[in-house]
C-alpha cells in the first residue's frame, strides 16, 4: 500500500471514528433531554447575549455580510426597496446599510417580531438617521402579519427561516413579499454537525423540523421557484476555557443550558468538541451557510 493511500485510509477510519462519536453523544442529550419534566424556555436577554457571543465567535457572519454588501450594491439603478425578515437586532443589517447606502438610496423595512430587538435596532441605526440615502422602518411583526399586497426589489431572511410556522408556506409568503423582478435571498444552514445538536433539542418541544436547508429546498422545489444556492464554508472559533462557551452552546440549542443539569451541560460541551479540531487554545468547529437566491419572474 502506497503511503498516500495508508494516509488516506487513515483519515477514513478517523472520520468514521469521530462520527460515530457523535452519534453516541447525541443519543446520551436525547436521553437526558427525555427526563426533563420541560425545556428551559430562552428568554429575549439571554436570546441577545447568545446571539451576540455566537456571531463573535464565527467568521460566518463576516462572510454573509461581504456577499451581501456585493449583492445590494450590483443592484441595478440608484435606488432600490428592500425588506429583512426577522432581522434581530441588526448587527449584520446596520454593516450592510453603511456600505450600501454610500452608493445607492434604499428604502430598507425591518420586519422582527421581538420588541426588544426592534429597539436595539433602532439604537444601532440611530447613526444613520440623518442620511439622505436611507429610509429606515422597524416593524415588530411577524411576517405572516405583513399586509399581503406589500412586496419589495429585495426580501432578505438571513437565518431567520428557522423560527417561521408552516415552512412551505412561509417560503411562499416570502416570494410573495418579493416584486415580480426582484429576488429573495435566504440564509440558511445545512443540517450537518452543529446543528444535529440544535435538532435534538429542538424536536421535544415542537411539530415537525428545524427549516435547515435540505427542507428549504424541498419547499422551493415544490412551489417550482427559480433559484440556485452558493455555499459559504464558514467556521466556529471558541476557546475551551472562554465564558462566553455556555452561552454560545446555548444560542446554539435555543435552551439556557445554565438552567440544565451538570450531566447534560457536560455532554452538550463534549460535543461540540467531538464536532470539531483542536487549534492551539481554540476548538475550531465548521459552520457553513447555504446562500440560495430566488428570483421572481416577471
Amino acid at each position: 500500500m502506497s503511503s498516500s493511500s495508508a494516509s488516506t485510509n487513515s483519515r477514513t477510519h478517523k472520520g468514521a471514528t469521530r462520527s460515530a462519536s457523535r452519534t453516541r453523544i447525541l443519543a446520551q442529550i436525547a436521553s437526558q433531554i427525555g427526563k426533563l419534566e420541560e425545556v428551559p424556555a430562552y428568554d429575549g436577554a439571554g436570546y441577545m447575549r447568545g446571539h451576540e457571543a455566537f456571531e463573535g465567535a464565527s467568521d460566518q457572519q463576516g462572510q454573509i455580510l461581504n456577499w451581501l454588501i456585493k449583492f445590494a450594491k450590483k443592484r441595478p439603478g440608484e435606488a432600490f426597496e428592500a425588506a429583512s425578515v426577522g432581522a434581530g437586532s441588526g448587527i449584520l443589517d446596520v454593516p450592510i446599510l453603511e456600505a450600501v447606502c454610500q452608493a445607492k438610496r434604499v428604502e430598507y423595512t425591518v420586519f422582527e417580531p421581538f420588541e426588544a430587538q426592534c429597539r436595539k435596532f433602532e439604537q444601532r441605526a440611530a447613526h444613520l438617521s440623518g442620511s439622505d440615502r436611507l429610509d429606515l422602518s422597524v416593524e415588530c411583526a411577524k411576517v405572516e402579519e405583513v399586509a399581503p399586497e406589500r412586496q419589495f426589489d429585495v426580501v432578505f431572511s438571513i437565518h431567520s427561516i428557522y423560527s417561521f410556522e408552516g415552512l412551505e408556506q412561509a417560503v411562499a409568503r416570502l416570494i410573495q413579499l418579493t416584486r415580480p423582478g426582484g429576488e429573495l435571498v435566504i440564509a440558511v444552514a445545512p443540517l450537518e454537525q452543529m446543528n444535529q445538536l440544535a435538532e435534538v433539542f429542538w424536536q421535544p418541544q415542537h411539530e415537525g423540523d428545524l427549516g435547515f436547508e435540505e427542507q428549504v429546498l424541498a419547499a422551493l422545489r415544490s412551489l417550482d421557484a427559480d433559484f440556485s444556492g452558493e455555499r459559504i464554508d464558514a467556521e466556529l472559533k471558541v476557546s475551551l476555557n472562554s465564558e462566553d462557551l455556555l452561552d454560545i452552546a446555548s444560542f446554539l440549542v435555543q435552551c439556557p443550558l445554565e438552567q440544565c443539569p451538570a450531566m447534560l451541560r457536560a455532554l452538550v460541551l463534549e460535543y461540540l468538541q467531538a464536532c470539531g479540531r483542536s487549534k492551539g487554545r481554540e476548538l475550531v468547529i465548521p459552520h457553513p451557510v447555504q446562500i440560495l437566491r430566488v428570483r421572481r419572474p416577471l
